[in-house]
């Protein structure tokens, strides 16, 4: 009974955590841009006239390291130099600048300083003078302030430019573009700024079968989403499912059972998820805030009573993440977040202690994105501790099996995707794996879990879970002819794809049902544009003996976006 209300919950848990992900993703994503190109090289003209140059002055560097200047004028210092090489030197400097993203910044000769073996530079390095709204809304200038927190008057570089932008265009309503012109002052430029925004909320809901039996196969959500409604740059998105008992069979009506006691109660099966997820940005930092609230009733026949439990789970997290490093081809990110997760099983209304729980939880996070071999790479890094704050349950005694709210555990994810042409058609490849290591036993919520849509597809009603394990998702996918005229409707296109995935869960000596491998097939259809369809038909391939017999699920869902 305690594995399976672990397994229900860790069904509702998996639907909260995966609609997370996604509103993270859009937080997340970023344009991809060409590399900064460099001054081209001038040719010199052999025998062309020259002076001697011993010493290379160069005044106004701020934002060079000395040891890039001296490496620069190094190599044209003790020479003669023609006007082509002079040219060149120039250029060496200005390409320094420009490969850090000081894309403004110009050397120039100083005037009367060309004689007597020495060469005088003068290095202006350009500022950002003034941020210029041309196409936007009210209340716009707070928007800009978080996207480019203090960049007027500081030295412009691209890559801050480039992360407000991102900032900016996270949010679907933004389609946002830059310009820089040359501003009044010396070195200053002017940005320009064209948001071109559209309806900044979105609504929508949908269907699908991926809940569990016991509780509701087919679950019914809606959701609504809006942009800026602080007027900050922020995002906020709320959703809410249930289960839709008319589409589960044998559970259209009220079940009537005997309690312990011989009187009849009426139970009712069912459960439903509310959750809320929020986003602010402040420059190169984005903080995040997700709540949530899960519930789930159901019953559990013995030999000559029936019994009814149910359970709810509510979590709070919040997150500062910050990019430390991006250039054309990716980024780097790091984050600090506390989480609070409260768990609750009861049994005809008595508390299960031994499955009752509350955690808090500190999680530090390291993110890569870039782009590789003609696709994307995404990497995560994640270790959390349980620490006994904010009214976390007290350690239990008992030995190394029983678990504990301060713990340690380390989680890792690798994916990539690849889109490719072949044969004159659209193809995709995706390949994902990841993997989790805990060093001692850990509550139900923090454990690995295997067998789902998002792991391994093919096991619905029975999965593994456990403190060691990882699993591997391969996935290939045709994108099918679509006429042109319907990619802008809601229908924008059509993949179908098969895929292999495989997971493992390490074998704990404490728990006989902690152990075993999984696999699976899966082949399906989806529709791609605000009206999305798929149909995942997924064969078990292996399972644990406890697990079988294997057998062939089939995953739907359907969502529209208005």
């Amino acid at each position: 009974m305690l594995r399976r209300q672990e397994q229900i919950q860790r069904s509702l848990d998996e639907r909260q955590r995966e609609q997370e992900t996604e509103f993270r993703r859009r937080n997340e994503a970023s344009t991809p841009r060409p590399e900064l190109a460099p001054l081209p090289e001038e040719p010199v003209s052999p025998g062309a006239p020259c002076m001697d140059v011993e010493v290379i002055d160069v005044e106004g560097v701020t934002l060079l390291p000395s040891r890039v200047v001296r490496r620069v004028t190094e190599r044209y210092s003790h020479r003669c130099l023609s006007m082509a090489d002079i040219n060149n030197l120039l250029r060496d400097m200005t390409n320094a600048y420009i490969e850090r993203g000081y894309v403004t910044a110009r050397v120039f000769v100083r005037p009367g300083e060309q004689d007597a073996g020495r060469l005088g530079l003068l290095a202006v390095e350009g500022f950002l003078e003034k941020i210029v709204v041309r196409d936007g809304g009210s209340g716009d200038k707070h928007r800009l302030r978080t996207a480019f927190p203090g960049l007027e008057g500081k030295p412009l570089n691209l890559r801050d430019l480039e992360q407000g932008l991102d900032q900016l265009n996270r949010l679907p309503s933004c389609d946002a573009a830059i310009d820089l012109a040359p501003g009044d002052a010396v070195g200053g430029s002017v940005m320009y700024v064209d948001l071109r925004p559209s309806r900044s909320w979105r609504f929508g809901g949908g269907v699908d079968n991926l809940g569990q039996s016991d509780t509701g196969a087919w679950q019914g959500s809606v959701f609504l989403e809006k942009d800026n409604a602080l007027g900050l740059g922020d995002q906020w998105a709320l959703s809410f499912s249930r289960d839709l008992l008319f589409f589960s069979p044998g559970m259209a009506e009220e079940q009537v059972l005997r309690g312990a006691t011989g009187e009849a109660d009426y139970l009712h099966h069912g459960s439903y998820s509310l959750s809320l997820y929020g986003s602010l940005p402040l420059g190169y930092w984005t903080f995040f805030l997700s709540a949530g609230r899960s519930c789930y009733q159901t019953s559990i026949r013995g030999q000559n009573f029936g019994y009814a439990y149910d359970g709810a789970t509510d979590t709070l997290k919040l997150e500062a993440s910050r990019v430390v490093h991006r250039n054309a081809v990716g980024k780097t990110s790091v984050g600090l977040a506390l989480g609070v997760r409260r768990v609750v099983n009861d049994i005809d209304g008595l508390r299960l202690t031994v499955s009752s729980y509350q955690l808090t939880t500190l999680t530090a996070s390291l993110r890569h994105s870039r782009a590789m071999g003609g696709g994307s790479l995404s990497a995560l890094l994640e270790y959390t501790r349980g620490v006994p704050w904010l009214g976390a349950s007290p350690e239990r005694g008992g030995g190394h099996d029983v678990p504990r709210a301060g713990f340690d555990k380390l989680f890792a994810r690798l994916s990539w995707h690849r889109p490719f042409v072949w044969g004159g058609q659209a193809w995709y490849a995706d390949i994902a794996a990841a993997g989790q290591m805990g060093g001692q036993t850990l509550y139900g919520a923090e454990r690995l879990s295997l067998g789902s849509l998002y792991t391994v597809r093919g096991f619905r009603e029975h999965s593994l879970s456990g403190e060691n394990g990882g699993y591997v998702r391969v996935e290939g996918g045709w994108d099918l002819p679509w006429p042109e005229r319907w990619r802008d409707g809601p229908v924008g296109g059509l993949q179908a794809f098969v895929a292999y995935d495989a997971g493992v869960i390490l074998k704990d000596p404490d728990d006989p049902f902690e152990r075993g491998r999984l696999q699976g097939v899966s082949a399906g259809l989806r529709t791609l544009g605000r009206t999305s369809f798929e149909a995942t038909l997924s064969r078990a391939l292996s399972a644990p003996a406890f697990m079988r017999p294997l057998g062939t699920e089939l995953y739907m869902s359907f969502r529209h976006t208005f």
